[in-house]
């Protein structure tokens, strides 16, 4: 049970990709973000580079994972019991100071929690967030060939299917 941490994108993902797709909404902002550094570079989030982490259980299967792309928040997926003072005592004794933690309310407390233990640092909810889930995409309904010819040359003052002429 330990965490792995890199610089590394491409080695962040070869070890926590097919973990974090296992739920890819709820870890929407981890794969976006590290796709967009792929795609853009270390500085796409700005100067400083982006850390990533993994933590392995005691069968060697990840469990969680995190990715700092400063200077935005450290966000982290759920954590398994212990996993947190574990990350906050890594961080801390690396000194990466993230400036906030996003998290779903049980793993920031957590965490939060933790850091402080370990760092004296005390820490506030600043903001809730919600992700939600389109469950099924309908497509728009028809309309008739004479309602889309009745649009046609609208404007100020023109009445249906009038089209406004502009003289020369």
């Amino acid at each position: 049970m330990a965490w792995q941490l890199t610089d590394d994108v491409d080695v962040y993902l070869a070890a926590a990709g097919d973990f974090l797709r296992m739920d890819a909404a709820r870890n929407t902002v981890q794969l976006s973000a590290a796709q967009t550094v792929q795609a853009q570079g270390l500085a796409a989030f700005g100067d400083a580079a982006p850390l990533y982490g993994w933590w392995t259980g005691p069968d060697g299967a990840v469990g969680a994972a995190f990715l700092h792309t400063p200077p935005f928040p450290i966000v982290l997926t759920a954590l398994p019991t212990g996993a947190a003072p574990a990350l906050a005592a890594l961080l801390a004794d690396l000194g990466h100071y993230p400036p906030a933690v996003s998290a779903a309310p049980g793993t920031g407390t957590a965490f939060a929690a933790a850091w402080q233990e370990r760092t004296g640092q005390s820490s506030h909810v600043g903001m809730r967030m919600r992700l939600y889930r389109l469950g099924q995409l309908l497509p728009p309904r028809p309309t008739s060939a004479r309602c889309a010819k009745d649009r046609v040359g609208r404007g100020p003052g023109s009445g249906p299917g009038l089209a406004r002429r502009v003289p020369r």
